[in-house]
């Protein structure tokens, strides 16, 4: 029941319509086929922080959406919890069975799962005007990226400056 009420509260404090015009309005549905490694992505990279949360599914989506394969896990591979640069710990959390991880983090993913369905469905805005890159407060930011604004995030997130691709 708990549970339930921290999704929805998340949800309700999430934008509810698509935000730009020229950007998707719902991520492809190719998707709906990842929602248990989604929802443990995002825990990695953001724990329980629901506007996180949001900006960087939509970053996966328009990383997804600009590769030539238009393939989710050549998307996700971004994510430093995926990749080389992922820590024993983080592959525990990618790879255990749900009722394996500890309590705590188990109940984060469970809300998570909820949260990528919303997204999914198309119940989740971008709030971040199409960003396509994320990093944590104390990485490096590249010169070729500006900051945007997602709102209340732990996160930064960013965009390709105008002329760059």
């Amino acid at each position: 029941m708990f549970k339930q009420a921290m999704c929805a509260a998340a949800l309700a404090s999430m934008p509810m319509s698509a935000a730009h015009a020229s950007e998707p309005h719902q991520p492809a549905p190719e998707w709906g086929e990842h929602v248990d490694t989604l929802s443990r992505i995002i825990v990695l990279e953001a724990d329980g922080r629901a506007h996180d949360w949001a900006a960087i599914l939509w970053v996966l989506e328009h990383r997804r959406a600009r590769s030539r394969s238009g393939d989710p896990e050549g998307a996700w591979r971004y994510c430093a919890a995926t990749n080389h640069a992922g820590t024993p710990r983080a592959r525990r959390i990618l790879d255990a069975p749900l009722d394996e991880l500890p309590r705590a983090r188990r109940a984060q993913v469970e809300r998570a799962q909820s949260f990528v369905t919303a997204w999914i469905d198309g119940r989740i805005a971008d709030p971040c005007a199409g960003a396509t890159h994320w990093a944590g407060t104390g990485d490096a930011w590249p010169s070729h990226l500006r900051v945007v604004s997602c709102g209340p995030t732990l996160n930064i997130f960013g965009r390709e400056r105008a002329g760059d691709s």
